[in-house]
């Protein structure tokens, strides 16, 4: 059975929960709270010298890190993976765009006024992250020849995302059920698939 390490607050690591839960993927999920350093144990860093999650770990052994690479293995041979040459770049584009310019200027800044302290010297960074945040997405936005059109590509193309049930970019609200998913907006946070297993 493949095993998910992960971090349930994980924005990266829900990435990978959805598409395990969409795909219908029996999983083990193994709970690494990167607040008290699970991720920097030498059985860790074994598995992954990266020191971070999620990973996943195959049948055989192989340890797959990186969100987006576990999306790409998950993914194919599945509708969530387009088979058209051009249309699999295109997937890829907008994944690129979503972990250098959505993850580092709205996850980051999340992750800072969450869990870290008032008084953590990463405040300071809030400001310069915010604004770049605001550039990126005036840039998603902009013209067809913007390099971060992928949002304004998708946005047009799939009526799902902004407009007609199940839509995504408007609320949560509308989501349909699915398996090892929560409707509730109210417990978004708690999400947990059904093969739950944390570590000690």
């Amino acid at each position: 059975m493949l095993t998910l390490y992960d971090y349930l607050d994980s924005g990266n690591g829900y990435k990978a929960r959805l598409l395990l839960a969409q795909l219908g993927q029996p999983y083990r999920r193994v709970e690494c709270d990167i607040m008290t350093g699970r991720t920097r144990t030498p059985e860790f860093l074994a598995k992954n010298p990266n020191g971070r999650i999620p990973m996943l770990e195959l049948n055989n052994g192989v340890c797959l890190p990186e969100s987006n690479a576990i999306l790409w293995y998950l993914g194919h041979a599945s509708p969530f993976v387009p088979a058209e040459r051009l249309a699999q770049s295109q997937a890829l584009q907008w994944m690129f765009f979503e972990q250098y310019s959505h993850e580092p200027y709205v996850a980051t800044p999340r992750f800072i006024l969450k869990h870290l302290p008032a008084n953590s010297p990463r405040r300071a960074e809030l400001p310069d992250r915010l604004a770049r945040g605001r550039g990126a997405q005036a840039a998603a936005t902009a013209s067809p020849t913007s390099r971060c059109t992928p949002t304004r590509t998708w946005r047009t193309k799939r009526s799902w995302i902004l407009r007609r049930t199940p839509r995504c970019a408007s609320g949560w609200g509308a989501w349909p059920r699915s398996p090892g998913t929560c409707r509730s907006r109210s417990s978004r946070r708690s999400v947990r698939p059904a093969h739950d297993t944390k570590a000690v």
